[in-house]
């Protein structure tokens, strides 16, 4: 569980880039390098990645996670980490990925009319 989390990063693997200490981050649903021709394609699930707390991987609701692939899996905000931002930014990692996934999916264009029975 805990497959969507925000965070602050504490610590970084020696060959990370773009990511540095005190960077706020959102962490998707999957975790994955970003490199793989699902990725490319935007197809889950990666090929180079896979679900949050299975495998050995932590899940996001402890104090702390462990983020493999971070450099492709973490998207780093442009907030600190006391914005008051933060609770609407969650979104970022679920809902809104979720709903842009449905959307390119079942081809919804300009010209399309959606309506959701929710």
């Amino acid at each position: 569980m805990g497959h969507e989390f925000l965070g602050v990063v504490e610590d970084l693997g020696a060959d990370l880039s773009g990511l540095k200490r005190g960077d706020v981050v959102v962490a998707p649903f999957m975790w994955a390098d970003n490199t793989c021709d699902f990725c490319a394609e935007g197809l889950p699930p990666p090929r180079h990645g896979g679900q949050w707390g299975v495998h050995a991987v932590d899940g996001g609701q402890g104090e702390t996670v462990r983020v493999p692939q971070a450099q492709g899996t973490l998207v780093k905000l442009p907030v600190g980490e006391d914005s008051a931002l933060l609770p609407s930014l969650l979104t970022l990692s679920d809902v809104f990925c979720t709903g842009h996934h449905c959307a390119v999916t079942a081809g919804v264009g300009p010209r399309t009319s959606v309506i959701g029975d929710r």
